[in-house]
């Protein structure tokens, strides 16, 4: 008997733990940064919920960014692809954002990655092998004029943290 009253006080913690962890910081803000995007059926690690564009589907993103906005050393002006015809830009990552990337990029390919902005999460990138770690290239699915907004804010930030 005392090994089923055992088992039933360990499930008992940990469905605490896990309870725990998927209500933490739901009335907190997520920090700017690119953040793994939980799709599991259980979503333990959803801190935040956030629609993509405002779009009716949500996403389940862990309490801190994968790499975070301190990470990011410059973003290039907006530029039009005529190949993929749409608008990118790339964003320039710091040595530490390069390879917390390349990492990512290693053990976790298949899954995606969301950029979040001022609380907004404004695209999710599909992790895959790319040439260039040490930066990240967004466009797919934003017109000119939320990627004129996402680099405003972007770079307003980086100019801010350097004068710091």
């Amino acid at each position: 008997m005392k090994f089923y009253l055992k088992i039933a006080i360990f499930t008992g913690i940990v469905l605490i733990m896990l309870g725990t962890l998927n209500t933490y910081g739901k009335d907190k803000n997520p920090a700017n940064g690119f953040y793994l995007i939980d799709d599991s059926e259980t979503k333990v690690l959803c801190a935040f919920e956030l629609k993509l564009n405002n779009r009716e589907v949500f996403y389940c993103l862990p309490p801190k960014p994968l790499i975070a906005e301190s990470e990011f050393s410059s973003i290039t002006n907006i530029h039009y692809d005529n190949q993929k015809d749409l608008y990118l830009l790339m964003i320039k990552l710091t040595p530490l954002g390069t390879e917390v990337l390349k990492k990512t990029i290693a053990a976790l390919e298949g899954r995606s990655i969301g950029l979040v902005v001022k609380r907004k999460l404004v695209t999710i990138i599909r992790i895959r092998p790319v040439r260039h770690t040490d930066v990240v290239m967004i466009g797919e699915g934003l017109t000119k004029r939320q990627l004129q907004w996402i680099r405003a804010e972007i770079t307003r930030n980086i100019k801010l943290a350097k004068k710091e």
